[in-house]
């Protein structure tokens, strides 16, 4: 009966088996006491009984508090991952996005770099062009100073010979 008051739970079945016990005690007492004792013994019993449903009461209402704790507690942390699950799965589409448009970006200087590359070579290209047509009109010219002078000679020499 003492363990009820060190706050060692006990069950209805061993509660009633000690209240029992504790009264076959009582009953087994020598003659010579008197029934005040008894009822004083038993008022004592009945009020640690009573102590005891009253621990009893606010252990079970501390228990399902705490229940109601931990499934709150539980279902906090269930939202939480949830949570961040969602929050992977996001930073995970938005880093293949940023891979995807790196290589998107890469391909994009390759293809500036090889424009500038055909760029600078389309202008040495043209200049070339120009220095041929430049060549070309300048040795068209000197052909022709040289036929007007060829006739010119020609010219002479028949008015010469004539």
């Amino acid at each position: 009966m003492d363990a009820c008051l060190l706050g060692v739970s006990m069950d209805a079945d061993t509660l009633s088996s000690e209240v029992e016990i504790a009264a076959e005690r009582r009953t087994a007492l020598p003659h010579a006491a008197s029934i005040g004792e008894v009822q004083k013994n038993t008022a004592r019993m009945l009020e640690k009984v009573e102590v005891y449903i009253g621990r009893s009461q606010t252990l079970e209402a501390e228990s399902a508090r705490l229940r109601e704790e931990f499934e709150n507690e539980r279902a906090q942390m269930d939202a939480a991952c949830e949570r961040t699950r969602i929050l992977e799965e996001r930073l995970q589409r938005e880093f293949e996005m940023s891979q995807i448009t790196a290589r998107i970006l890469e391909r994009i200087d390759a293809y500036i770099g090889r424009g500038q590359a055909l760029e600078a070579e389309n202008a040495r290209l043209r200049e070339e062009l120009e220095n041929e047509r430049a060549d070309k009109s300048a040795a068209f010219q000197r052909t022709r100073v040289l036929k007007a002078g060829s006739r010119q000679s020609l010219r002479e020499s028949r008015s010469r010979l004539r």
